[in-house]
This record gives C-alpha cells, structure tokens and sequence, in this order.
C-alpha cells in the first residue's frame, strides 16, 4: 500500500474543488449551431446538447444521451461515457479519503465527483438539497468494457471496504443527504492481480457490506458461501469427468459418492478449504470454536445456519430469533466470521478476468 498524487492517474481525485471554483472552467466548452460542446481535458472525451431552454440549469441527461456518441447514464447514479464510467456514492464512514485500486489495465478510484459528471447532472442537482457540488464524492472507473462495470465497482467497494473505506452506491437527485466534507491531499493504493467476474456473489457481499441489520448480513454474507460450495462441487465433477486415466467402474464410482454429497457437505468442504489461519484464530478467540479445527468451524456455521434460516422446533438447533432491544453477542460474532468467510470464497473460489 502506498501513497499517490493527482499526476500519477488518468482521473484525477480533486480534493482541491472548493465552493469558490466554478467547475465549468475546468471543461472545455463551447457553442455553435445552437449546441453545446463540453470537452473533458483529462479524459479527452467530449458530450454535446442542444443550447438548453434555462442555460443555469444545465442538460437534461436525455439530451446528452440523444446528441453525445457512446454515452448512455446509470439511472441517477452515474455514466458511461466511452471506456469511462463514474458513479456516484457515500460512505459509513465518518472521513472521505482519497482511494486508488489498480485491476490489470482498469484504473479504479475514490475522490470528489469530477467536472464533467457535475456539468452533467447539474439538471439533477439542487443547492437547497445537496449544499454544494464539492461534498459529494464518487466511483471513476477508467478503461473498463461496459459489461464488466458493475463487477469492477462491486471489487472495488470490498477492497475499499478493507482499508475501512465503505462506500454505498447512491443516486443524485432531489433526495440525497448532506455528506461532510474532509479535503486530503493523498491516497491509498492497492494492487490487486485480477478481478472476480461472478457477479452473483458479489453483490450478495455488496448487500452484506452496506445492510444496517446484523441478521440481514449474515444471510447475504452466508449465501456467498453457499455458491460457491456449490460451483466447487461443479469444479470437482469437471475435474473428475476429465480424468482420462479412469476406468468406466471407477468413474462411475467416483460419480456416485459424488452426487452424494448434501448441502451441509458441500458447505463444510468449502468451509474447511478456506479457513486460513486468521480466520480460525478470530473464530476461537470468539469462542465459536472450542478448539482450532476448520473441520469444527465448518459444522457449528452449518448448525448455526440451521438456526436462523429454520423457524421449526429442533432439539438439536433450537431456533435463534434474537430479541429486538438487544443486539445478540453470539450474532454479532458469527457476522465477523461469516463476513471474512465469505470474502474469502471470493478470493480462493473467484472465477478472475
């Protein structure tokens, strides 16, 4: 992890905006013929408009979208423009640091919304609402193919998320809340070999990550491990059916223990694969291991899964319905241990770009 300037990336992170800098001096723009032409310096891509009917309010994102090649918005979230992407977000928590994550040849980073997404959701912009362009922050993603953006955001939040910056995907419109403002030269950078291009599981994190309620992300953090117990156990019949070297009995034996093999055993054995040593230590300082066994880990997740997803009566798993007015101690540590469970199957288990 290092530190990084504004010279060392495509986009910069414009920590220097302030309220007295009219961001349209940043932007190349001009008039002819009755539209408008807006050129990003940085970027070197330009979107065009017709002379909007209020100039102060700025172009409709229809507009844009209807005379500007490539470019097409995400709701209120964000745009695509070219091999550009910026989306905007806020965060849990309390500062706004300045972030860079490096995917091959995609540059990701965290920092104030740039010139040119402020000139073109301007329209969608109200001072009485959002006080001022420069407290907002968001997602830039450069060099990116259009079908891969989501996958890189949501790679991007659960890295960011490791060097305690969160971040939530949200929309700018007429209700959007104030976000304090922290103004920092620097930034962390981090390297990561290739990104994870199963979408499923990522947003499932995604949803674990940003929920408010413990239960909630639980669920979402444990259905990540779900599928990928299960794309293991596809791995391993792939594997087993490209085994040449096996005899027509001894594949058809190979196949029968195979299929079975229960949802608890596909669990474990995924469990018991990535359980590193970090994970097993924080799991018995917790004491939801009594000894330091991924094997143990493996089966109390299942019996306490069993737990929160079963409304049935069991001796065996009584029901876990924690009361309203007391956050469960127990609850809170299985959300730790499932939460860097699941980050881990996405690491080890990932299929990578």
């Amino acid at each position: 992890m290092s530190h990084l300037t504004n010279s060392d990336l495509k986009v910069p992170f414009f920590t220097e905006l302030s309220e007295e800098i009219d961001f349209a001096t940043l932007l190349d723009i001009r008039t002819n013929d009755g539209f408008v032409s807006v050129r990003c310096p940085y970027l070197k891509l330009e979107v065009f408009h017709k002379v909007p009917e209020f100039p102060q309010l700025g172009p409709s994102l229809d507009d844009i979208a209807e005379n500007s090649i490539d470019f097409s918005s995400i709701g209120n979230f964000g745009f695509t423009l070219g091999k550009y992407s910026e989306i905007f977000v806020t965060s849990y928590n309390e500062e706004f640091i300045p972030c860079f994550v490096q995917f091959n040849d995609i540059e990701f980073s965290f920092g104030k919304v740039t010139p040119l997404a402020r000139y073109i959701f301007n329209s969608n912009f109200n001072d009485d609402i959002h006080y001022h362009w420069n407290y907002l922050w968001s997602i830039r993603i450069w060099n990116c193919p259009k079908e891969l953006i989501e996958n890189i955001i949501l790679n991007g939040i659960i890295a960011m998320k490791n060097i305690n910056r969160g971040v939530i995907i949200c929309e700018v419109d007429y209700n959007y809340p104030d976000i304090p403002e922290d103004v920092l030269d620097n930034c962390l950078e981090m390297s990561i070999d290739s990104p994870v291009l199963d979408i499923e599981p990522l947003r499932l994190y995604y949803y674990g990550a940003i929920s408010q309620d413990t239960l909630m992300r639980i669920l979402f953090f444990y259905r990540v491990l779900e599928y990928y117990s299960v794309l293991n156990r596809e791995r391993e019949a792939d594997a087993i059916r490209r085994k040449s070297e096996l005899s027509p009995r001894e594949f058809l034996a190979k196949m029968m223990e195979f299929v079975k093999k229960d949802e608890k055993d596909n669990l474990c054995r995924l469990v018991t694969r990535i359980s590193n040593d970090k994970i097993i230590e924080e799991a018995f300082t917790r004491k939801i291991i009594i000894s330091k066994d991924s094997k143990l880990l493996a089966k109390n997740l299942y019996e306490f899964r069993n737990r929160i997803i079963h409304a049935k009566i069991n001796r065996g798993a009584p029901m876990f319905a924690p009361s309203i007015f007391d956050e469960s101690n127990e609850l809170k540590d299985w959300r730790f241990i499932i939460e860097m469970l699941a980050e881990e199957a996405i690491n080890i288990s990932g299929t990578r770009l």
